[in-house]
């Protein structure tokens, strides 16, 4: 989306909202793959003492604007959130006048630091002020992870969604296998949906469920976490799904060797798992299943988008690097499952 980028329409956006002095002083494409995101450092005035840093999102041209395309859905999210606690980038401007950028918009501020990155990203690197601190990445991660779930969604969010069981959310993984191209796994994928719906755990009280709680979506900033970020996907529902999430990132079984190198910091998932309960008292005991969830979550959406990328509808290449692991995280959902039983 050019007009996004377009310097002239940034500008006029920056002197109607933060100053009829502002100057835009750069602009950034930034990566994501779910919508358009843009840094925008703008001078409000020449007395000011520094630049705005701010972070424009907006979802793609001509998508329907709902779910993880609705970027105003996060709004009250990330102010609900922050006003919890929760280290979240501050919410500055949102509106739905197409005369600025064509779509919706949200703009928040640019929280300074780093992060660990996309772990996907063939050129993917550990930064160097943040290598070899493993544990202190994820500890600090998960004490927020427990915040995020202690929050109590209704009456901080009122009807801004409605709970989503566990199995709902199997089945709309289902529903996108059967409209994805043919892959190698597929069988084994709808076969591991089938023994998850087959055998589900008793759904618990449900909350705020991130649904990419990973380190590709946290900042670290003079050693704490100052941000967790991409909060698009977010619902209410089963908050062991983000557990399961974050174990399966992080579980060497589930990802093609050539990926073990870029996880090898993280501490193992079983460790992850003992921290997150020693902090919420949860029973972990049903997280096999949760962890299988995941990794056929991710298996489905893989499958799904990289359809579209080799079609060419949606180019990214992303998904061919995760789809290297398809398989795998198919294979490790059904040993999960076994060893559950």
């Amino acid at each position: 989306m050019t007009g996004v980028l377009d310097p002239e329409r940034l500008r006029r956006w920056a002197r109607a909202f933060i100053g009829p002095q502002a100057e835009l002083l750069g602009v950034e494409r930034m990566p994501g793959h779910s919508g358009i995101t843009v840094g925008v450092d703008v001078q409000p005035d020449p007395s000011a003492g520094g630049p705005e840093r701010l972070v424009l999102r907006v979802p793609p041209a001509g998508v329907k604007q709902a779910g993880i395309t609705d970027v105003l859905r996060q709004v009250p999210l990330l102010q609900a959130m922050r006003e919890a606690g929760v280290p979240v980038p501050a919410v500055r401007f949102w509106g739905d006048d197409p005369s600025w950028f064509g779509v919706p918009f949200l703009i928040v501020e640019r929280v300074p630091g780093v992060t660990p990155g996309d772990l996907w990203d063939r050129a993917w690197h550990m930064p160097a002020e943040l290598a070899g601190e493993g544990r202190s990445l994820t500890s600090p991660a998960i004490e927020a992870l427990a915040a995020i779930h202690s929050v109590d969604w209704e009456t901080a969010l009122g009807d801004w969604d409605r709970p989503r069981s566990a199995g709902t959310e199997i089945e709309r993984c289902s529903r996108l296998l059967k409209r994805s191209a043919p892959m190698p796994w597929n069988a084994d994928a709808r076969r591991l949906g089938e023994r998850l719906l087959a055998d589900p755990p008793a759904d618990p009280e449900p909350g705020v469920v991130h649904s990419d709680f990973y380190s590709n979506n946290w900042i670290f900033h003079d050693g704490d976490l100052a941000a967790v970020l991409d909060w698009e996907g977010s619902f209410i529902g089963p908050r062991p799904l983000d557990v399961g999430w974050l174990c399966m990132m992080y579980d060497p079984a589930g990802w093609h060797p050539r990926h073990h190198a870029r996880i090898a910091w993280a501490p193992p998932p079983e460790q992850l798992a003992q921290e997150y309960g020693a902090l919420t008292g949860y029973d972990m005991s049903t997280l096999p299943w949760y962890r299988a969830l995941a990794g056929y979550r991710l298996a489905c959406l893989t499958t799904y988008y990289l359809g579209l990328h080799r079609r060419g509808r949606r180019p990214d290449e992303v998904w061919e690097h995760l789809g290297e692991s398809a398989e795998a995280m198919v294979a490790r959902g059904h040993e999960l499952l076994a060893s559950a039983g």
